[in-house]
């Protein structure tokens, strides 16, 4: 590293702090970033974000919800390099970083459902360096329960609940369905990814699936109501300032099918300069 210099706003002379930012690159994989001699950087490394969780194909009768996905870290710095540097940033599906300055880690799978043991959120992840923010990821929202009223039956009549919101007011839990033999619960949502001085916006992010109802009966005809998939964050736009999002939602339960979680954001570096 070479002599990366941060000072306060009232730092005296060219080495002064800038008071305003622009964007200037996203970085979704690894590249090399040059830092130009004496120019003022504000950089902002989101590790990834995890997906939603999803019960296996080889699980049967699967009541509780299955967990979002975890938020990853976030850290921030502001520098200025004396001399022309060359950074290598990386990033991939467990850290985030921006040379040896800055780094954040992946904030976990969202966890599937064990017939009715709910899936936990994902945990949120780390963040280190930074000198002006290091923030842990926040953890997903856990899917939602489901009291067994008559375990052993061939046809187990249950209660289920909504999935948990994601952490840092991430997304909505799913809903339960209400079926004739059983409820099944809605799953967790993702998580958002820590708040930032990042001058972009924080979109909305993944919410949970919502559960299946078995045999739900209506008038005297059987419904089947399907379970839906936990929601995936939307692309972003690496040629503007970036909407910044979090975690998948956790797929919704349904017994003998799998019904995919959402995948969340990928890691992200953001890089703004000094000035207007």
């Amino acid at each position: 590293m070479g002599e990366a210099i941060m000072l306060r706003s009232g730092g005296g002379g060219a080495e002064k702090q800038p008071t305003s930012w622009r964007f200037l690159q996203a970085i979704s994989a690894n590249a090399n970033f040059t830092m130009e001699k004496g120019k003022w950087y504000r950089v902002h490394v989101y590790g990834k974000s995890g997906n939603g969780g999803a019960i296996p194909n080889t699980q049967s009768y699967a009541f509780a919800g299955n967990g979002g996905g975890g938020s990853g870290g976030y850290s921030c710095s502001v520098l200025m390099e004396k001399k022309e540097t060359g950074v290598f940033c990386t990033v991939n599906d467990a850290i985030t970083s921006f040379g040896p300055y800055l780094s954040a880690t992946a904030g976990g799978n969202g966890g599937a459902a064990d017939r009715y043991t709910v899936g936990p959120g994902g945990a949120g992840g780390t963040a280190s360096g930074g000198n002006q923010v290091n923030t842990a990821g926040f953890n997903g929202g856990a899917g939602g329960s489901c009291y067994n009223s008559t375990p052993g039956s061939t046809f187990s009549q249950s209660v289920g609940s909504p999935g948990a919101r994601g952490g840092n007011n991430g997304g909505d839990g799913g809903s339960a369905a209400v079926g004739h033999f059983s409820n099944l619960s809605g799953a967790g949502g993702g998580a958002r990814l820590p708040n930032s001085p990042y001058t972009g916006v924080m979109g909305a992010i993944g919410a949970g699936g919502n559960g299946a109802g078995y045999r739900k009966i209506s008038g005297g005809t059987t419904v089947s109501q399907a379970a839906t998939a936990g929601n995936t964050p939307p692309a972003w736009n690496a040629t503007s300032p970036p909407v910044v999002y979090g975690g998948g939602g956790g797929g919704g339960s349904e017994s003998f099918h799998v019904i995919p979680g959402g995948t969340g954001t990928p890691g992200l570096i953001i890089i703004e300069v000094g000035g207007g």
